[in-house]
């Protein structure tokens, strides 16, 4: 579960740094849902769930970032950065990650970066 939580982040770091100013999430004429991304041609990336399905508009399918970001960005570079691992261990090297780290702000789950968005 934390890896997904990685992942998570990751993108929604990729995608919120690709762009000064976000766009909201639109549809192509496809009806996939995309976000802005100013690298790309077209200024559209479908978003894609974890199968690599491409998620269409009103679905309730959480995306994934290594499917949707995955082609372009290498993921795995991405996911070792200093900023994604602050916080996953304590000074003994043992992984401090909790889905209950915090039971009163349910999406911290360690005291440094990582597992937020």
């Amino acid at each position: 579960m934390p890896l997904a939580l990685l992942l998570a982040a990751a993108g929604v770091a990729c995608m919120s740094a690709a762009s000064k100013q976000p766009a909201p999430a639109n549809k192509q004429a496809s009806g996939a849902l995309t976000t802005h991304h100013t690298t790309d041609a077209t200024g559209a990336i479908t978003l894609r769930d974890e199968t690599g399905a491409a998620i269409l508009a009103g679905s309730t399918v959480p995306y994934s970032p290594e499917k949707t970001c995955g082609g372009c960005h290498d993921v795995d570079v991405i996911t070792r950065g200093y900023h994604f691992q602050q916080g996953r261990t304590d000074a003994t090297n043992q992984i401090v990650v909790s889905d209950s780290f915090n039971p009163t702000k349910p999406w911290l789950l360690s005291k440094g970066m990582y597992g937020k968005t």
